[in-house]
């Protein structure tokens, strides 16, 4: 993937985006499945644009990037939420709705108290949204589709970054790669 800048009104020193690559899926199916809206996407078979003296070309694979921001991640809604009061109670809850609801108060509390996301916290986010639709991601890469969560950040910023347990758990789970690319700021 070619180097992106970072965008200079943004306040965060690094840029999450979930990349997927397929032999033949269709994009606005991966749009559906993971409510996320793409950057850039094409389907395999389409055909490439034309450049001048070259033929013309079709793609070989389905190709589909979506930027993450925090508010994209809609860490409000019950699924994500419901995966946390799992974890928090042990099991899935009879009538999780009084804890789903106490579960948002207490999310926007804490954004409130800590402002910006870090990487590693919107990272895990990422992760336990996509563990909500553990099933499609199993389908595509047993399709021979492959799953990447790309990490841009700028190099002056990125002092260390060290990968908790957690997250190294949830990418071997949903068999996600991560890519870090280090750029000038």
């Amino acid at each position: 993937m070619e180097a992106r800048k970072l965008s200079k009104s943004k306040s965060d020193p690094f840029q999450v985006s979930l990349r997927i690559r397929h032999p033949t899926m269709d994009p606005a199916e991966i749009s559906r499945a993971l409510q996320f809206e793409p950057e850039h996407c094409f389907k395999a078979g389409e055909a490439r644009p034309a450049v001048e003296g070259t033929m013309h070309l079709r793609h070989t694979q389905t190709y589909w990037l979506a930027p993450v921001s925090v508010e994209g991640l809609k860490r409000d809604e019950p699924s994500f939420l419901q995966y946390f009061a799992d974890k928090a109670f042990g099991q899935t809850l009879q009538e999780p709705a009084a804890h789903l609801e106490a579960m948002q108060e207490r999310l926007k509390s804490l954004k409130e108290s800590y402002g910006p996301v870090s990487l590693e916290g919107q990272l895990f986010s990422l992760l336990a949204r996509l563990n909500t639709q553990h099933e499609f991601l199993q389908r595509v890469r047993a399709e021979g589709g492959d799953i990447s969560i790309l990490v841009v950040m700028v190099r002056r910023e990125a002092r260390s970054f060290t990968m908790s347990e957690a997250i190294a758990r949830f990418l071997a789970k949903l068999g996600i790669a991560v890519e870090f690319e280090f750029v000038s700021g």
